[in-house]
């Protein structure tokens, strides 16, 4: 079975027939164990002390061998003439503790590998594919000490909360620790301006001081099983980070971190699961967000309501209310147009400001650059709703329904069962100029080349 799927910028072909399942791994031999020999104290000077035998080793110390996942034969076609594009595509298993190596006929390119929900994904910046025509790769893990060290990329320093780094500058940061939720603040541009609201990390004059809870890039919502995780507050849930993790490659850094909800006092509602893919691309820059929503305690429903639920606030000169903002969707929708439409992406572009606060001249001010989120075409309910407002909110919601629509017949709630999970997937373009001038649609071309064939609900 020959299945097509356009995830990451490409279309993406891989025969399931030519991926073996991966054998299981034989454990290793116990070495034998000498036994002591009979001595006998007759005719001898002296006898020798009796050889004591070696310890058996038990299971826990014997050494296995690593599992070795047989190739994986994808082929790529392009849908757009468009320069290296960083594909995402789904493969049978990953490795741990290796990186995936994808070998064509013209060379070899290094990528990451994760989990999502039940579901694994190889990462990799691949070589332009031109309009009409296609690649193959064969797909393997290797140790990571065999790719080559990263030349752009690279994790800033600390542990608690994570910085990815591009050409020694800034790129983002995932804020782990927060009180109430995760979000990444700052993200940074090709021109290096940063395009979330600061506020309430950081007073900036003349920026909005509304909503203090639309803090940089987030996710959350609004009523899970009735309680707020949206806003904040001591009456709203928490999104605590239980574990952290983070892995490079050659031109993609991943940041995992699993979280718990948890309702006021204390009680764990759910828990997910997230993985944070910065690239190395200058323009557009791009980030993906997959995050895994797990019903670990009981049942949970997810409201219908507005405030949800992957989001971003974006800087005032941004805004449609207040600065110099524009809003386009897939579906041609504009400015207060969009708000409560269904779309596959979303772009909000402004002109960026000439000085800085302090008075400090910003290089390359004065020109548009903005922000597009893509929805991957595997979502839950795609295309999704959008809460996309004037003032610098938008946010990609798939439980807002009857919000939206304003029919009282319409419902958008939903209900995992204890046990079961939702993932849900964006891609985030940081670009210069506005919606045009950016190439979103037919960046969106590409990355959708197949998405009704690949779009699945859970």
């Amino acid at each position: 079975m020959t299945r097509t799927l356009s995830l990451g910028g490409v279309a993406l072909c891989f025969g399931l027939s030519v991926i073996c399942p991966v054998s299981g791994v034989s454990a290793a031999k116990t070495a034998s164990v000498p036994r002591p020999t009979a001595k006998t104290p007759a005719k001898k000077p002296a006898a020798k002390p009796t050889q004591k035998p070696a310890p058996t080793p038990s299971p826990a110390t014997v050494k296995q061998k690593p599992k070795v996942l047989p190739p994986a034969v994808v082929s790529l076609a392009g849908a757009q003439d468009l320069q290296e594009w960083p594909a995402v595509f789904q493969v049978p298993l990953v490795q741990a503790e290796a990186l995936p190596q994808l070998r064509s006929d013209t060379g070899s390119e290094w990528g990451i590998g994760f989990t999502a929900g039940s579901r694994s994904y190889v990462a990799a910046l691949l070589p332009r594919v031109e309009t009409g025509k296609k690649q193959e790769y064969t797909v393997s893990f290797k140790p990571a000490s065999d790719a080559p060290q990263p030349q752009k990329l690279a994790f800033g320093p600390g542990q608690a909360d994570i910085t990815a780094m591009l050409d020694g500058k800034y790129f983002g940061r995932y804020n782990s620790t927060a009180v109430d939720k995760p979000f990444v603040w700052p993200i940074f541009g090709p021109d290096y301006v940063n395009v979330v609201r600061n506020w309430p990390m950081m007073d900036i004059p003349g920026e909005d001081q509304d909503h203090p809870h639309q803090k940089g890039l987030w996710f959350a919502h609004g009523s899970v099983n009735g309680i707020d995780f949206w806003a904040e507050g001591d009456d709203k849930g928490k999104i605590r980070e239980t574990k952290l993790s983070r892995e490079q490659s050659p031109h993609v850094l991943k940041i995992s971190s699993q979280n718990n909800w948890e309702a006021p006092g204390g009680k764990i509602i759910l828990q997910d699961e997230r993985t944070i893919l910065f690239w190395d691309i200058d323009n557009p820059r791009v980030i993906d967000y997959f995050v895994t929503l797990k019903a670990s305690e009981g049942d949970v429903t997810f409201g219908d309501t507005k405030e949800g639920t992957f989001a971003i606030r974006v800087p005032k000169w941004m805004t449609i209310k207040g600065g110099s903002g524009h809003i386009e969707t897939s579906e041609g929708s504009k400015d207060k147009e969009a708000w409560g439409k269904r779309a596959a992406w979303v772009d909000y572009y402004g002109v960026t400001p000439t000085t800085a606060p302090n008075g400090v001249a910003i290089p390359n001010g004065g020109r548009n650059e903005g922000v597009a989120i893509l929805e991957y075409p595997t979502n839950f309910r795609f295309p999704t709703y959008w809460h996309a407002r004037e003032y610098g909110l938008f946010a990609a919601n798939p439980f807002g329904a009857k919000e939206f629509t304003g029919n009282s017949a319409e419902n958008g709630s939903y209900t995992l069962k204890k046990g079961q999970s939702l993932t849900l997937a964006y891609r985030v373009l940081v670009h210069r100029g506005n919606t045009s001038e950016a190439r979103i649609s037919d960046i969106a071309k590409q990355f959708y080349a197949s998405d009704k064939a690949a779009a699945q609900a859970p």
